[in-house]
C-alpha cells in the first residue's frame, strides 16, 4: 500500500491552516491577517525547519518498516 509520507502531511497541515481549516498554519495565518509580520517571519522558519526535520526521520522510518 502507498501511504502519504509524514512530511507531506506536515506540509498539507500548514497549507490547510493558512486557508482556514486549523492546524499548524493557523497561527501563521492569524499573524499575517493581523499584520504582525514579525511574528509571521519568526513562525515561517520554524515551520520550514520542522518539515525539514520530519523528512529524514520519515524516510528512515519507512525504510525500517517497509
Amino acid at each position: 500500500m502507498n501511504y502519504p509520507a509524514l512530511e507531506t502531511n506536515a506540509r498539507s497541515a500548514t497549507t490547510l491552516g493558512i486557508v482556514g481549516a486549523g492546524g499548524i498554519g493557523q497561527s501563521l495565518y492569524e499573524s499575517i491577517r493581523s499584520f504582525n509580520y514579525a511574528d509571521a517571519a519568526a513562525q515561517m522558519p520554524i515551520v520550514i525547519e520542522i518539515v525539514m526535520a520530519i523528512d529524514p526521520a520519515s524516510a528512515r522510518l519507512r525504510t525500517v518498516l517497509i
